[in-house]
């Protein structure tokens, strides 16, 4: 399973095909919405403030950074 706040991120790795906005995009990475279609992987939406991964990526408040930091450990 992967999660992904970005809506956009979710609605190109579940399209079955190529847009005009996404034609940019080689090939060599069309094995992840391939893998989604035959349901290798799951994608799954998530709100930003749960996203772990910002605890390393992004400039945090201190109560964001406590509440991430809580999940981490599994408290």
């Amino acid at each position: 399973m992967i999660f992904k706040e970005n809506n956009s991120t979710l609605t190109l790795a579940s399209a079955p095909k190529m847009s005009p906005q996404s034609c940019h995009i080689t090939i060599k990475y069309q094995f992840f919405p391939d893998a989604i279609c035959q349901g290798i992987a799951h994608i799954l939406p998530i709100q930003t403030h749960e996203q772990l991964t910002n605890i390393f990526t992004k400039c945090l408040t201190t109560q964001q950074y406590e509440y991430l930091q809580n999940k981490l450990m599994g408290w």
